[in-house]
């Protein structure tokens, strides 16, 4: 790629638009991560911002111009799982801190199940 293919690639995914909605729904999301039963150390505010970026990402991939919470649903495992701190006793299981993240957004309701209030 070149330089202006990734200058390109960065303004389509900053032209993304997130409801305001959405971005409650991120930070429910990573706020759940630190009161949870086993961990020790919930996601950051930075995990906030992840989310957020990786969701936008997966958005401008999909061709879309606004991101859904199932945007944001599809990168939470992969964005979260690993900034989480587990007790000792929950470290042995190598897919326990996704199965929390999993958890959490079964848990976690988005703000409105009309969709067209996501776009601009």
């Amino acid at each position: 790629m070149s330089k202006e293919d990734i200058a390109a690639a960065k303004d389509e995914v900053n032209n993304v638009f997130v409801h305001r909605d959405l971005y409650g729904y991120i930070t429910d999301i990573v706020e759940y991560t630190r009161f949870r039963s086993g961990v020790v150390l919930g996601a950051s505010t930075r995990s906030c911002i992840a989310l957020l970026k990786s969701a936008k990402a997966r958005t401008a991939l999909n061709n879309q111009s606004y991101v859904l919470p199932d945007d944001i649903k599809a990168v939470a495992v992969p964005v979260l799982a690993h900034r989480l701190v587990l007790q000792p006793s929950l470290n042995i299981k190598r897919d326990s801190a996704a199965n929390i993240i999993k958890n959490i957004i079964n848990e976690v309701k988005f703000p409105t199940e009309d969709f067209d209030k996501y776009k601009l």
